[in-house]
């Protein structure tokens, strides 16, 4: 009995859901999750594509990782299973239907299966003082943005665009705070065949535009709004957002990256919420992609809790390409964005943002700056551009003029999942790429070889531990205050314990599992309280099995699975290493043998690796044999390549699932006793 703790009250209730969500999360056991979470949600790089070219379903999945898409209504319109897909994928995300402002494409709007039913009054032209139709590019007429315009068009977007299925908000185009610039200043707003004043047309053509945006909030109230791009201060209350287009924008101002990082910052700050603020560099119509640019625009974004993007150019938005950044979930921001100078606004200098996982640093100077971190930093384990991103640990780096890095924070130390106290931790991609640089993990308060697990167990965002040494499971409070302690196998037992945590029946509790190492012991079932859900224990292979298991969750509630690792099951198996997958009711529902006629001890874990919201399973040996990780689906089918590793796996090694690198998918966490 547990004494105090063992009455299940409200509170006790409450802390073991907020208990099971952290286990979910951090033992990879809830893999959907990952699926689900933006990264707008989760701390990351938020990142937008804005993708005006032809869709195809090949493109789901890669459109689907980003947390805001800018898509034509032609498109959205005639693709109605791929929005549908993307938004499966991925339900968090925004789309916006891309909407011109203040033009009309001749090319193709008359037969475009939305615009073509928009119908332009002559008088809404604009024109010169000749009375000219004004073309600001080729293919485009202009709009002289009269209210009757705003009142014509915007009850159009709302009824042929806004309804579309999937569309979240609109993305206006080529938004201007003033018009004096086209044209070489010949417009003629008024009609009266007269050139108009520069600065009068200016102060009309922002009012026009004021008016514009004032009736699209009213018109669509639960729409997002985004324009591209004005940082007049009388339309950003009407607006949750606009895009930065070139980044830094070279009409914004006098086009320097202080000016256009200070729009940012004070649009903002009268923007609708939620703020949406996109930064977009791109390769200035040469298709020759810059990781530097990558990495200046996407520090950029991140000073200002901005979204970004990255393509060809403002002649073809259009692409889906990836960088190593993108992968990174930095947590949320500690506090603002700071300089080295300590300037009050942004200018040049090198600049910094702290994140929970990590550092962004900007250098926005013509010179290469030399940077004292004041501790280690781990550098991204990139693949792109491996001369910045090699995944060294770093006290001191050089920054490129016009620059950015992204650098995580070291650990020692690994909270939220199970390992063995004095283990070497290492991390790898379902590929067998490292992904972070190991280290070893020991808590000099316990036994080596202990199993022990940091978490918050009574949700007062504090970490406790639950370490299970020798043949008792404690688990102690943050204070050092005792919480439980249980025997699965009474004081007695001289053997280990093997054990997994996750919430299989579905009821809002986790529950402990809890295997022998090896002995002919059933496998025992708690609550979170210490008490016992299955008093006569479980034989999965019969009494007479005495090999030992290796335990794992793969999902949750009724569709997840208890996975188990066996060396010598009976049956038709006997003498191979199988792994079996068990329902709530302990039912099996697959089982499948891993390697023949072997007698080493196998080792289990499981996860979301590819991002799909279904667990996987990772098995391999954890002893006396060639080091070899297999990858399965929940069928038992194999996919990918064997991992196989140089050298040797000592006793005792171990895997887990979780992400270690904040890129939003599970890693695989290979823990063993020595060196491979």
């Amino acid at each position: 009995m547990l004494g105090h703790i063992v009455s299940c009250t409200t509170e006790n209730k409450k802390n073991a859901r907020f208990l099971g969500l952290f286990l979910l999360i951090f033992l990879g056991i809830c893999a959907p999750i990952f699926v689900y979470q933006t990264k707008a949600q989760s701390g990351g790089a938020k990142l937008v594509n804005y993708h005006l070219g032809q869709l195809y379903s090949g493109m789901t999945n890669d459109l689907s990782k980003y947390d805001i898409l800018v898509l034509s209504p032609a498109q959205i319109a005639t693709h109605q299973g791929i929005m549908g897909d993307i938004k499966k994928l991925n339900p968090q995300i925004i789309i916006l239907a891309y909407v011109p402002s203040q033009s009309y494409n001749t090319n193709y709007w008359p037969r475009d299966v939305v615009f073509s039913a928009l119908n332009v009054s002559d008088a809404w032209w604009l024109r010169d003082s000749r009375g000219k139709i004004i073309s600001a590019w080729p293919g485009i007429k202009n709009i002289n943005l009269d209210q009757t315009w705003s009142e014509y068009f915007l009850p159009f977007v709302r009824d042929h665009i806004s309804v579309l299925s999937g569309v979240d908000g609109i993305f206006f185009d080529m938004v201007s705070p003033n018009i004096s610039w086209l044209n070489n200043g010949d417009i003629d707003l008024n009609g009266d065949g007269v050139r108009d004043i520069s600065s009068q047309a200016d102060a009309l053509w922002l009012n026009r535009t004021e008016y514009f945006f004032k009736r699209a909030k009213e018109i669509m109230p639960t729409m997002y709004i985004v324009d591209n791009g004005t940082s007049a201060a009388v339309v950003q209350p009407y607006v949750h957002g606009r895009m930065y287009e070139n980044f830094p924008t070279p009409w914004e101002g006098d086009g320097s990256w202080g000016t256009v990082m200070n729009r940012v910052h004070e649009t903002q700050k009268n923007n609708r919420v939620p703020h949406i603020s996109i930064i977009n560099s791109n390769t200035a119509n040469t298709g020759v992609q810059n990781y530097r640019d990558v990495r200046f625009g996407l520090g950029s974004a991140l000073l200002e809790n901005g979204y970004f993007s990255y393509d060809y150019g403002d002649q073809n938005h259009g692409q889906t390409w990836w960088y190593d950044e993108y992968n990174v979930r930095l947590g949320q921001p500690i506090g603002g964005s700071v300089s080295r100078a300590n300037y009050a606004t942004y200018q040049p200098d090198l600049w910094h943002r702290d994140f929970d996982h990590g550092l962004v640093l900007v250098n926005s100077t013509p010179q290469l700056v030399a940077v004292d971190l004041g501790g280690d930093y781990e550098k991204i384990n990139g693949r792109q551009d491996p001369t910045v991103n090699d995944g060294s640990i770093v006290s001191e780096v050089e920054i490129a003029p016009n620059d950015g890095l992204v650098l995580l924070k070291t650990t020692s130390r690994l909270d939220d999942v199970i390992f063995s106290n004095g283990s070497f931790a290492r991390f790898y991609k379902p590929d067998g790429i490292r992904v972070r640089n190991g280290f070893f993990v020991f808590d000099e308060e316990y036994k080596g070889g202990a199993q022990i697990l940091y978490f918050d167990f009574d949700g007062n965002a504090k970490h406790d531990t639950l370490v299970a040494s020798g043949n008792k499971i404690t688990a102690t409070r943050d204070d050092g205050q005792p919480f439980f302690k249980i025997y699965p196998y009474t004081a007695n037992y001289s053997g280990n314990l093997v054990l997994a945590v996750g919430d299989l029946d579905n009821d809002g509790f986790d529950e402990l599992y809890v295997a022998p190492d090896k002995g002919s012991y059933p496998i025992k079932i708690y609550n979170l309280f210490g008490e016992e859900i299955l008093p006569e224990g479980w034989y999965p292979f019969g009494k007479k099995y005495q090999d030992g298991y290796s335990l794992a969750i793969a999902g949750k509630g009724y569709d997840g699975r208890l996975v188990i690792g066996a060396n010598h099951a009976t049956g038709q198996n006997d003498h191979d290493s199988t792994v079996g997958l068990y329902d709530a009711g302990l039912k099996k529902t697959a089982e499948w043998s891993i390697f023949k006629q072997s007698n080493h001890e196998l080792m289990v874990g499981a996860g979301d690796l590819d991002g799909d919201g279904m667990p996987e399973i990772v098995a391999g040996f954890g002893s006396g044999r060639k080091p070899t990780l297999k990858l399965y689906t929940l069928e038992g089918k194999e996919f990918g390549q064997p991992i196989i590793f140089a050298g040797e796996i000592f006793r005792n090694a171990q895997i887990q699932i979780t992400d270690v690198n904040f890129d939003g998918a599970a890693d695989i966490v290979l823990l063993t006793s020595g060196a491979l």
